[in-house]
């Protein structure tokens, strides 16, 4: 490949909006993943090693909250509820993804059904918008006001943990296309 300088500036235009759109890409394909990894199952039911260690951090917050045996059943009720609800949307969202992403890379595109698939996805991620703050607040309602903040404080270390690991991810993904670019 080419350097950038060597190129006609349209090129260059058309080369950076490629390598964007594969980001965006890249970027979605791993949310969907991460978001499936949470919910993954075996074909006989069972849980797998990522549901495993979700039960435990669970566990492990409900010991660190000191969450009374009745909050524990609430909880737990909270979560498989709000579980049932949101994996069926993520399938769906997953999909209208998918076909997005295949109608937007067809050399001719149809804009009705690109439309149709956008206003479906923007649908369902309201959907789960909803459902989390439904979720939040049902959850809120279990706690008392001291464990609630406690709460909140390790969900939001747990996200920043996580957004780090992101953009290591990131970060490495970008030293190994610079490398492909300066192979001959």
């Amino acid at each position: 490949m080419g350097h950038a300088w060597s190129k006609k500036p349209q090129e260059v235009i058309d080369m950076k909006m490629k390598q964007g759109l594969v980001m965006v890409m890249i970027a979605m394909s791993a949310m969907v993943v991460v978001t499936q990894a949470g919910y993954a199952q075996d074909s006989s039911g069972a849980d797998t090693n990522c549901r495993g260690k979700a039960h435990k951090n669970i566990e492990r917050l409900f010991d660190e909250l000191n969450i009374t045996a009745q909050q524990k059943e609430q909880l737990k009720g909270i979560m498989q509820e709000s579980r049932a609800k949101t994996v069926a949307n993520r399938e769906k969202l997953r999909l209208n993804r998918q076909a997005l992403k295949e109608e937007l890379e067809k050399v001719t595109s149809d804009t009705a059904k690109i439309n149709a698939l956008v206003a479906d996805v923007k649908s369902i991620e309201g959907q789960l918008t909803d459902e989390r703050v439904s979720h939040i607040l049902r959850i809120k309602a279990v706690l008392t006001p001291e464990q609630f903040v406690k709460f909140k404080e390790k969900m939001a270390n747990g996200r920043k943990k996580r957004m780090e690991l992101m953009r290591e991810k990131v970060k490495q993904y970008r030293r190994s296309c610079d490398n492909d670019f300066e192979k001959p």
